[in-house]
């Protein structure tokens, strides 16, 4: 018998992790039995239990760390002319990431859609929290910046306006998602994305209360 190689084991690898986004996307991670995966990816069980003693939790992690590897997160937005265009590009880069097709596009709606709060989903769970602190620590980071510059109100409330804004963004998302009202809509997507940052700049209902 000849001995793989390493190619014929990145090969498997790669067949096992696109057949689990497959399997995955189609039924949700509950409802995917290691069968399934195998079929997808053209391999026995054996072969996925052979890279992935943990078994289908395993290999979604995998398959997830793989993906959000692939990009570099936008948790380090390029300077702009100003903060508060470093924060609309920051935006409209992470909503592009999770909008145009790929496996990290499939890894989103997997994460947010298909895999249900359960104990034993834990450790896929905290993928999808830790994209979540990485978004907002860079969201925050960014509008304390465009405080400190002056174009964002000193008396905004910080958390506030992370939520409102994560708001409209997962908002978006799900019409991305859903829908086909902002496909290839990018003008569309950019201006809801300014009419956010206009309501943080401006709105009353987004101020510190006063101690």
């Amino acid at each position: 018998m000849a001995r793989k190689t390493k190619d014929d084991t990145e090969k498997t690898v790669a067949a096992i992790l696109g057949g689990a986004e497959r399997a995955f996307l189609g039924k949700g991670v509950g409802n995917t039995p290691l069968a399934d995966i195998a079929k997808q990816a053209g391999v026995s069980k054996g072969a996925v239990y052979g890279h992935y003693k943990g078994g289908k939790i395993e290999v979604c992690v995998a398959m997830c760390e793989r993906a959000i590897g692939e990009v570099q997160e936008p948790i380090h937005p390029v300077k702009m002319a100003s903060n508060m265009e470093s924060l609309l590009q920051w935006g409209l880069t992470h909503l592009g990431l999770c909008q145009n097709p790929s496996s990290l596009r499939n890894v989103m709606e997997i994460l947010y859609l298909k895999c249900e709060e359960n104990p034993e989903y834990e450790p896929v769970i905290s993928i999808r929290r830790r994209w979540d602190d990485h978004s907002y620590l860079a969201m925050r980071r960014l509008i304390r910046r465009a405080i400190k510059s002056g174009e964002l109100p000193a008396n905004l409330e910080v958390e506030q306006a992370i939520d409102f804004l994560m708001s409209i963004m997962t908002g978006i998302f799900s019409t991305l998602w859903w829908t086909d009202r902002l496909k290839d809509e990018q003008e569309k997507i950019k201006k809801l994305m300014l009419a956010g940052l206009d309501a943080v700049r401006d709105s009353k209902h987004l101020r510190a209360t006063p101690a």
